[in-house]
């Protein structure tokens, strides 16, 4: 499992691509939901992970949501 995190890209190549889309206002679940993944040991998996407490710019942000949203086989 590869995780992918805003700003960072990466094009999946015979791999299933997940969007994680939810809150970001509290966290923990992307850590648990992580975690979880990675006792599958699905090594042709994908995550993109919007949460970036580091991002500067919003326009950025958004261009990179879009950009994963529109071209991930699961959200």
């Amino acid at each position: 499992m590869k995780v992918i995190q805003a700003p960072d890209t990466y094009e999946c190549i015979n791999e299933i691509s997940c969007f994680m889309a939810g809150g970001i206002v509290n966290t923990e679940w992307h850590t648990r939901f992580l975690n979880e993944l990675d006792k599958l040991n699905a090594t042709d998996l994908v995550i993109y992970n919007p949460y970036n407490e580091n991002i500067t710019s919003n326009f950025s942000q958004i261009q990179w949501e879009f950009n994963y949203l529109n071209s991930c086989d699961i959200f």
